[in-house]
């Protein structure tokens, strides 16, 4: 060990101390580097305790040559003893493996960590447990210095390794993966790290370019994994269904003995005619898989055990056989019963508990998930050309699955849906369940659409006039793998829909990115004073003084009825008292933030309290049909579609279950949704109390210009008045799905870097690893800084110098002389929609705009979904017509063209970024995040947060060039701050490998031209 005691211990490291032995481990008498054979043998017989890396995943100090010694002291001395055992032995060295119990008996120091929870750790390399996956190609390799003395440890060269077995059969690891080509050495070594995580039910955090087959590796490895598994399964049961056999026949022979036993027995003391035995058979017994209790039967002293009647004793069974925690099947008397082949009493029930012992085992459900539809598509696209072919459905929501035209119109179907079944019924739902469609052998393995997405359930929906929606959730139930978006299994509300699916299930996040922001949103309310008062409020108030209403409904609903009315009321009530109290932040601005135990306070004035939440959650439940469509347009409880009525029985007080529903009054669907969500992040709250520190509720008032003026305030301003609940932390969600499932993989072409997922989600990714590119990426792709442009004009895009008129004409001359050499079409991505219709106004101006629509002509992302559809396709069309000279998309990071989107080939021979997109610090969540991260020294901080918001959307943008393998095209990055080297290391793994730092505006272009003259003969 160093000498050098003087100084301090870094902040976050363990101290040497835990390298002593536990108690449990080996002898606390004994030094840790002195180790006898004695003690190993002792220790020989205990299961290897897990790794004190998995449990804290500390950094380990591995530099010192005597703890290499140590480790080479402790191999001799588990090599000799393996001679002597055949079970595991386990030494005492810096890779031990030690529960925290056995830490905290052993009275082992933990310095910093000593008031730490497990769930947090010190830096941010601690998340990731290099005992298990260590790729010597990030930064996440924490064991360099002392690799080789762990045998458990691999690098990338060992994950990239399979044997081709013929036939588009690959050895991958321990399993058969078929592919349908010969992978990639990082497609091999992507799906090893899958495979490696599912059997160790460990999470993975992947990252891997765009154009790597990222996709085929994840459907190929996981549905791989999922058949053998099966494989697995169907063969344990055959083995349990062998031995119950034999069980059963041993147990069928030693019945025939007592039986003759009996009755030899009852023979002699009667003096009667001895009774005829049945041959009983396996397939005759109703004893079936069960033991025998001994016990059931009583013999006299002396009973030896010869039960044909040679014993010396006399047996008397004084009742007939038990089985352990089972019921006879067959008629009991003190006789013995007679067993025969058309005795259908000795069948055993179908449901009963030793039938469903034996039932087959379900393999884990694999759920795909990604953001858009759009994106979903692009993924059964991928999966058929796999050789894969299992049980699949593809979820979405009304608004793409709907074929009535009568809601062809509507953006938001789910209330006019169900207003409509209520109403008077869609032609296209069926009563029956599962719907034909729903069943259909056309969608299931070997059927004529065995691999499909939502365009082909909806043409046979609208073939057979049979609704898509409902037939996808008849689906699930028989899915082994499903494709769903994000929010399905983020949110509990739906997730809890499909409960028994999700539990030991294997969720993929594709495009995971964004995985963080997803979580927040779905955990946070918002709502306006006027929404819950006039949506929300005035409805269940309206409920409650319709008196006719009222007294035909059960005490359950008009109990759920009041409870909703009163605390909407007080929650009104306490906006109302506070808005008067708001500090103001400018003149158009008033808020209050409030934090910790001042929530749970509030609420508590709300009349809601941690004894009461699950009743208020019971209400709502019984109140709306809980994001559940039932199959009957009838829920049981007289809720139909989240429309209150009452049904014939309900006047008696009975259930309505059945009854005919008639229509009295309703309360609107989006006041279910309102409440849904409020009690969604009550309950949260409520339940993870020890984290009430990660919510912020928010009241704020902003005024806005009314050209009529607005009756509460003075003329031409009226106050909006806002309430919220939001989430600083995605980990109290994250944390409820991964206890849930078996592994959660996560990956993205854009995760660099990737420390910051586990310290946000607060839970472990043993695997994590940045996956390289492929070989010749650095041929297929040009990346070029530039910090000066037109008369060497500075370029730097932030706020104060890209108002400067120079700065703004320099960047237009700039983007047109770099957009002449690059054929086809061109990208061009901006920080902002301000900052783009700045620099748009101000081009057309100059004639700078119209010269560029001279070279290409120009398109801009508008804000407007149907606008945006229009523009792509006149984007997509003028490249199709003018190949050469294509066109040029303006758009925005984070918009929708940055994401999910394909524009592969010459839809984006060249991307061009300008500036870094730093999240907006007007946005009051942002600064709230920071904030909330700055005070939680456990994560990241929250300079480090913003950072990685910026390069995360950066890189997003910059995944739109390369799509794959054959793809090839420029990215140039316009900005001085890119030609700072050590912003680099925020990039992802694969541009690194190809950036440039061209600083000015001669060299840029140089060189841009001559990449695309290399590439003549590709186009």
């Amino acid at each position: 060990m160093s000498s050098n005691n003087n100084n301090n211990p870094p902040k976050k490291v363990f101290s040497l101390s835990l390298l002593k032995p536990s108690p449990r481990v080996g002898s606390s008498s004994q030094p840790s580097t002195q180790l006898s054979s004695q003690s190993s043998i002792s220790t020989s017989s205990q299961a290897t305790t897990p790794s004190i890396l998995s449990f804290f995943k500390a950094k380990p100090i591995t530099s010192s040559s005597s703890q290499s010694s140590q480790s080479q002291t402790s191999s001799q001395t588990s090599s000799q003893t393996s001679s002597q055992t055949t079970t595991t032995t386990t030494t005492t060295s810096i890779g031990v493996k030690r529960r925290l119990s056995d830490i905290i008996d052993s009275g082992d120091e933990f310095n910093h960590l000593e008031n730490e929870q497990e769930e947090y750790y010190g830096t941010p390399f601690d998340y990731f447990n290099n005992s298990n996956s260590t790729n010597t190609d990030t930064n996440l390799n924490i064991n360099s210095s002392n690799s080789n003395s762990k045998a458990n440890v691999k690098d990338d060269s060992s994950y990239e390794r399979y044997e081709d077995l013929g036939n588009g059969s690959y050895k991958i690891g321990n399993y058969n993966v078929k592919f349908p080509f010969k992978p990639y050495a990082c497609q091999a070594s992507m799906m090893s790290r899958i495979l490696e995580g599912l059997d160790n039910k460990e999470n993975c955090l992947l990252e891997s370019p765009t154009g790597t087959g990222k996709t085929l590796s994840l459907l190929c490895s996981s549905l791989a994994w999922q058949e053998e598994d099966k494989k697995i399964k169907k063969k344990e049961l055959e083995e349990k269904r062998k031995l119950s056999l034999e069980s059963k026949q041993r147990m069928i022979e030693k019945k025939q003995l007592i039986d003759a036993a009996a009755t030899i027995s009852t023979s002699t003391s009667t003096s009667t005619s001895p009774i005829k035995q049945e041959v009983i058979t396996p397939s005759t017994s109703p004893m079936k898989n069960e033991e025998l209790d001994l016990e059931a039967y009583k013999y006299e002293k002396g009973l030896q055990t010869d039960y044909c009647g040679t014993g010396i004793g006399k047996f008397e069974p004084t009742k007939i056989p038990k089985i352990i925690n089972k019921k006879p099947r067959y008629e009991t008397t003190e006789t013995t019963p007679s067993f025969s082949q058309n005795n259908k009493d000795s069948i055993p029930y179908e449901n009963d508990s030793t039938t469903q012992k034996f039932a087959k085992k379900r393999s884990p459900t694999i759920f795909f998930c990604s953001r858009t539809h759009s994106q979903i598509k692009q993924l059964t696209g991928e999966l058929k050309k796999t050789p894969y072919r299992p049980n699949m459905v593809v979820l979405a929501s009304r608004d793409q699955y709907c074929i009535n035209p009568l809601l062809k119109d509507v953006p938001k179907k789910l209330e006019k849906c169900k207003k409509l079944i209520q109403d008077h019924g869609c032609r296209y739902k069926k009563n029956e369940s599962p719907s034909p469609l729903g069943k259909s052998p056309d969608f299931i393995p070997g059927g004529r659409k065995e691999v499909w997405d939502i365009e082909d359930l909806m043409e046979a929906g609208k073939a057979g006039r049979d609704c898509p929606y409902f037939a996808s959730r008849d689906m699930v139930q028989k899915a082994d793998l499903i494709f769903c978006p994000y929010n399905y299994l983020i949110d509990p509300q739906i997730r809890k829909n499909f409960t028994d699916k999700v539990s030991e299930s294997i969720v993929i996040f594709d495009e995971a990115h964004n995985i963080e922001d997803a979580i927040m949103e779905t955990s946070s309310f918002d709502s306006s004073l006027e929404e819950l008062i006039e949506h929300c409020y005035q409805s269940f108030k309206d409920c409650i003084m319709n008196s006719r209403i009222m007294g035909t409904l059960s005490k359950e609903r008009a109990l759920a009825i009041h409870f909703c009315y009163k605390l909407l009321e007080s929650i009104i009530a306490w906006i109302n008292k506070k808005v008067q109290t708001l500090t103001p932040i400018d003149f158009e601005k008033h808020r209050n933030i409030w934090k910790g135990e001042m929530i749970l306070n509030i609420f508590q004035e709300f009349g809601l309290n941690e004894s009461n939440f699950c009743t208020f959650s019971g209400y709502l439940t019984l109140l709306s049909n809980d994001g559940a469509d039932d199959s009957n347009d009838t829920i049981k409880n007289g809720i139909t579609g989240g429309a209150l009525s009452i049904s014939s029985k309900d006047k008696a007080g009975g259930s309505s279950g059945g009854g005919n529903v008639r229509k009295l009054d309703q309360i609107p669907q989006r006041a279910f949704k309102l409440l849904e969500s409020f009690e969604k992040v009550s309950t949260m709250i409520f339940e993870n109390k020890n984290w009430i520190e990660d919510y912020r509720l928010v009241l704020q008032k902003t005024s806005s210009f009314q050209a009529n003026g607005g009756k509460k305030s003075h003329k031409g301003t009226k106050w909006n008045y806002q309430f919220g609940i939001w989430a600083m932390s995605p980990r109290i969600a994250f944390s409820s799905l991964a206890k849930a499932t078996r592994s959660i993989i996560l990956t993205s072409g854009t995760l660099s870097p990737l420390y910051s997922f586990p310290m946000e989600l607060a839970s472990k990714f043993p695997i994590a690893a940045e996956m390289g590119n492929l070989p010749d990426i650095a041929q297929r792709a040009w990346i070029g800084t530039l910090s000066h442009g037109v008369k060497g004009t500075k370029l730097i895009c932030t706020h104060g110098p890209s108002e400067g008129l120079d700065f703004q004409d320099s960047l237009g001359e700039t983007i047109l002389q770099h957009i002449e050499l690059i054929p086809s079409g061109v990208l061009c991505f901006f920080p902002s929609y301000g900052f783009l219709e700045k620099l748009l106004s101000r081009w057309d101006e100059t004639g700078v705009l119209k010269r560029i629509n001279s070279k290409k002509r120009y398109f801009y992302e508008p804000k407007n979904q149907k606008e945006f559809a229009e523009t792509l396709e006149k984007y997509r069309d003028e490249i199709k017509q003018h190949p050469n000279k294509g066109a040029i998309l303006f758009a925005v990071c984070r918009g929708k063209v940055s994401e999910g989107i394909d524009f592969s080939d010459e839809y984006a021979r060249g991307v061009i970024v300008v500036g870094i997109p730093y999240p907006s610090l007007v946005d009051l969540k942002i600064i709230l995040k920071k904030d909330h991260n700055d005070s939680n020294k456990k994560g990241i901080s929250g300079g480090d947060w913003y950072k990685l918001q910026a390069y995360r959307a950066l890189n997003q943008a910059l995944g739109r060039c390369i799509r794959h393998k054959n793809d090839y095209g420029s990215i140039l990055l316009i900005d001085e701050r890119f030609t700072q080297i050590g912003n680099w290391n925020s990039l992802s793994k694969w541009t690194r490998s190809c950036i440039k730092n061209n600083r000015n505006l001669e060299t840029s272009l140089l060189s841009l031209k001559s990449f695309y003259n290399s590439k003549i003969n590709l186009s």
